[in-house]
């Protein structure tokens, strides 16, 4: 299982999180006219592998973003802490995958006047940087 999966297992299947979003937290884009609010994930690819002078270590590092999306700023702000008290300082196995820590890095916040699937209102997001180290497979 990929760690996107593995991370976005542990944000569905907590119900804070769920009684807000459901399972509408989506990789890398929402679908066309998804209810809001939802969350959308980015940083599923590419490893920032770990090596020792014998190789690789299993251990890898990566940066993930976690994109809070709602119609009003509270929800948005509500949502983006329910996430972090979910992720920050999380650590344990998922789908298989043995989560070593996942640290929150940064946010930001964004007001969406016009989006790509012509939503009557504007759209809040809040995004949230999360470093997440976990086990991998050693070749």
């Amino acid at each position: 299982m990929p760690i996107g999966k593995s991370v976005r297992s542990l944000l569905v299947n907590n119900a804070a999180v769920a009684a807000l979003v459901g399972a509408r937290v989506y990789p890398l884009r929402a679908p066309q006219g998804a209810s809001l609010p939802f969350v959308v994930y980015l940083g599923d690819v590419g490893d920032d592998i770990t090596y020792s002078a014998d190789g690789e270590t299993g251990l890898v590092a990566k940066l993930m973003q976690f994109d809070s999306y709602a119609t009003t700023y509270d929800v948005a702000v509500d949502l983006d802490d329910k996430i972090r008290l979910v992720l920050s300082g999380y650590s344990g196995t998922v789908g298989g995958i043995v989560i070593r820590s996942i640290l929150k890095s940064g946010s930001a916040q964004d007001l969406t006047e016009e989006t790509t699937d012509k939503r009557e209102h504007p759209i809040v997001r809040i995004s949230s940087d999360y470093e997440v180290t976990f086990d991998q497979t050693v070749p």
